[in-house]
């Protein structure tokens, strides 16, 4: 073989190598590297209630952390906190309004289809109140992220199985919103604020007794 035709028959062994290493590659390499990469890249779960992964910034706050962060955000007292507390009543009532409309439709029992449509109306009420406080973009609040959730729920129960999910769900409710509306009276900075938490408390605790009277009576 002459020397001028040894430079060609190397580049083609060496492609050759080349390329049985790239064959070399099998799937359970590819696995692993796949194993090894940072969790960033893995497939997150799906919230079944929001349609949102974790850390997504549409993701509703979870159970107890909305108004923890409203706090942190805002010193008590400032129109900032004011207009928090205010916009968070609000979410909640209107939530409280949309179920309670739903169970007044769906509950067999006629007690408790009075009290759905007694603590609805009392709400919105009371929401057309907290809307003059909320904000210019008042209108945009919209219900809470149990809300759906409870929606569903109710419309895939029955009987008396329909009616101790509406009843915890308004006890549970009622008791976080009673203890939102009482820090609102002594740390407001509106007086007017805090003259509309003091004047909803009433009726908040005439829901929650006859609410729990209900409750009782389901179990």
């Amino acid at each position: 073989m002459s020397t001028r035709n040894r430079a060609p028959l190397f580049f083609v062994i060496a492609m050759l190598a080349i390329s049985g290493c790239r064959d070399d590659m099998q799937p359970d390499d590819v696995g692993a590297s796949a194993a090894n990469a940072p969790d960033s890249t893995l497939p997150q779960p799906v919230d079944p209630a929001s349609g949102t992964l974790p850390g997504d910034p549409a993701a509703p706050p979870a159970a107890g952390q909305a108004d923890a962060g409203h706090a942190g955000s805002a010193a008590p007292g400032s129109e900032d906190a004011d207009r928090a507390f205010a916009r968070t009543a609000l979410a909640s009532g209107l939530s409280e309004v949309k179920i309670s409309r739903l169970v007044e439709e769906r509950s067999p029992t006629s007690d408790v289809r009075t009290l759905a449509k007694r603590i609805a109306d009392d709400h919105e009420a009371l929401n057309g109140k907290l809307r003059g406080f909320a904000g210019p973009d008042a209108d945009a609040v919209d219900t809470d992220a149990s809300a759906k959730a409870m929606g569903e729920l109710i419309r895939s129960s029955q009987g008396t199985e329909l009616d101790r999910a509406y009843l915890q769900h308004m006890a549970d409710g009622h008791a976080r919103s009673i203890a939102r509306y009482e820090a609102a009276t002594n740390t407001a900075g509106d007086e007017a604020l805090r003259t509309l938490a003091r004047d909803a408390l009433p009726k908040l605790r005439e829901h929650a007794s006859a609410v729990n009277a209900q409750l009782s009576r389901a179990k």
